[in-house]
């Protein structure tokens, strides 16, 4: 596999080679700017269900709010009884850069998208840090560029309302200063970096305020400085324990935040629900391949990668046979581990919590995956005993990064689901029987401020800029819709009007009882028909029950909106 191998290549004055230059790195952004543009142009700016929420909360801490959210969707924030509640299903740190921006002048938007296009693109000098300490060569660097610039992941997340680029460019960062310090621990003479370590452990706190998924990170950090403290008890390591936990206590402190406010460390997510730990690491597996092959579903592509894993393994059975070691250098010990927890984790919070794992929750590994992957490579190849090793294994390569790239670049530009808040837009502008949009109708029914009560709450709060009572289906929610349970939480928050699409399919339809009774033209006594189009039914409360009605005197921040 000639080329990959170069770490060990010395330059002309016996220095060692050092792969990638400046000035192609910058062609690198320069190729990620150019695809972020037309993934914009594609695409436009993504919105996800998280998105409705992030964009509220930074709303909110906007308004003088602090941290919390107008959309009442899940069970810990309905708990509350509060409007706006407190966001703890969610970590507030993009939020809070979403409000950082909106103060210089940027639309929360344009804000949310920003961090994480900058992000994508931080991540090609990431990868490009990370070759240079892990002593690539230009080949083997430019592989490891390629898996990240051109995959169709990263560029989805590169131009979303979502976590996925902050955290992993975060998480990524992490992980390379302590392979640095490591690096620098190895030299001669050993030097020790407390100031790497230090900041290694802010970049942890600040992926566990982007993504609870930072706790992963923070576990391997501490198992990693444990166990090397058990192996030697040194002070430089017992120093390291105690740097880590400067982290600890910081993310300590943020778990008993949740604690408080919902009772559960999760913040939450607490539904219980059990998939099996088998079933979730069968899931593992074909989550990674849908990361690998940019969610591709070709059967070409699939062949491709089996033939590719087959070869690999007659390459590793002879490099077996031959009593060869692969090798692997001690500064992967550290991100290899932190990969294994990760998914360990991710395993375990399929199989227990209502997060369904997929390529979308392995994208953070990405970067980590392409260096340590391109290094064992690099590493294995002299230690391969013949010239049927090496073909099987440079064939296992070739075919490995062809059906990889081609998978990815296949699905880059392929037309994603619309969001909902785009799909139900224009049914807002449909007139009702008074002649006026639904729109119209409900800016002149409801107070200003006033909370609605919807399903699809996330997109019909972000479309109408209002506070919503969310009626969330059991994938998220423990709650049964059934009519005592509707009109319980429509009178503790003062909803008078609750909003239905009835052409939407929505699993909350067939979970909750009302909402198909509704649907089917028989309404209880206590709701009736306010108005209606071919696609929206506003159900207005009749007859209130006498509890006690919870309302909020925050100020209503109100959604933006697309375009403003």
């Amino acid at each position: 596999m000639p080329g990959v191998c170069e770490s060990t290549r010395l330059s002309g004055n016996g220095v060692p080679a050092r792969g990638v230059v400046p000035r192609e790195v910058a062609l690198w952004v320069l190729a990620a700017v150019v695809l972020l543009a037309l993934g914009l142009h594609f695409h436009g700016l993504r919105v996800f269900n998280d998105s409705y929420h992030y964009l509220s909360e930074a709303e909110n801490i906007r308004a003088g709010n602090g941290f919390t959210t107008s959309i009442i969707h899940y069970d810990v924030e309905r708990r509350t009884g509060r409007v706006p509640a407190p966001m703890t299903t969610y970590p507030f740190g993009y939020p809070l850069l979403i409000a950082a921006a909106n103060v210089a002048g940027l639309p929360f938007e344009t804000g949310a998208v920003l961090w994480s296009g900058l992000a994508y693109l931080g991540l090609v000098l990431l990868v490009w840090t990370g070759a240079r300490l892990l002593e690539f060569g230009p080949v083997s660097t430019r592989i490891a560029l390629a898996a990240t610039v051109l995959s169709s992941w990263g560029l989805l997340w590169g131009v979303s309302m979502m976590t996925e680029a902050l955290f992993t460019a975060v998480s990524t960062a992490a992980v390379l200063l302590i392979v640095r310090h490591e690096k620098a621990a190895l030299s001669s003479p050993p030097r020790y970096r407390p100031g790497l370590l230090l900041a290694a452990n802010l970049l942890v706190v600040a992926a566990y305020t982007i993504r609870y998924a930072g706790l992963f990170l923070f576990l391997a950090l501490l198992l990693y400085f444990g166990a090397r403290y058990l192996f030697a008890r040194t002070a430089d390591n017992l120093r390291s324990i105690a740097l880590a936990g400067v982290s600890g206590a910081i993310i300590g402190a943020l778990i008993w935040r949740n604690i408080l406010i919902t009772g559960t460390w999760r913040g939450g997510n607490d539904k219980e629900i059990y998939e099996g730990v088998a079933f979730m690491a069968s899931r593992l597996v074909v989550s990674l391949y849908g990361l690998l092959v940019g969610g591709a579903t070709s059967t070409l592509i699939q062949a491709a990668v089996a033939a590719s894993g087959l070869l690999l393994l007659v390459a590793v059975a002879l490099l077996w046979r031959s009593r060869s070691s692969l090798g692997a250098p001690r500064l992967l010990f550290f991100p290899c581990l932190y990969l294994a927890v990760y998914s360990a984790a991710m395993v375990y919070t399929g199989a227990f919590t209502v997060i369904q794992l997929n390529p979308r929750y392995l994208y953070p590994l990405l970067p980590l995956l392409a260096l340590v992957g391109v290094k064992l490579a690099a590493t294995a190849w002299p230690g391969l005993p013949s010239k049927p090793a090496r073909l099987a294994f440079t064939a296992a390569v070739a075919l490995f990064l062809a059906a990889c790239g081609s998978g990815n670049l296949l699905r880059m530009f392929q037309p994603y689901f619309k969001p909902f808040h785009v799909q139900i837009a224009p049914w807002m502008d449909e007139p009702t029987p008074s002649g006026e949009s639904m729109r119209e109708w409900i800016e002149r029914h409801a107070d200003p401020g006033e909370i609605l009560a919807a399903t699809r709450g996330n997109a019909t709060s972000y479309l109408l800029r209002r506070p919503i009572l969310s009626l969330a289906s059991q994938s998220t929610s423990s709650q049964v819709w059934d009519e005592e349970a509707v009109r319980s939480a429509m009178d503790a928050y003062g909803a008078r009007f609750l909003i239905l699409y009835p052409t939407l399919y929505q699993i909350e339809y067939e979970q909750a009882p009302l909402f198909s009774e509704v649907l089917a033209g028989r309404v209880p006594a206590w709701l009736g028909v306010a108005t209606r189009t071919p696609n929206i039914v506003v159900l207005e409360v009749r007859t209130p029950s006498s509890g006690p009605q919870r309302q909020s005197s925050a100020r209503p921040p109100g959604f933006a909106g697309l375009g403003r």
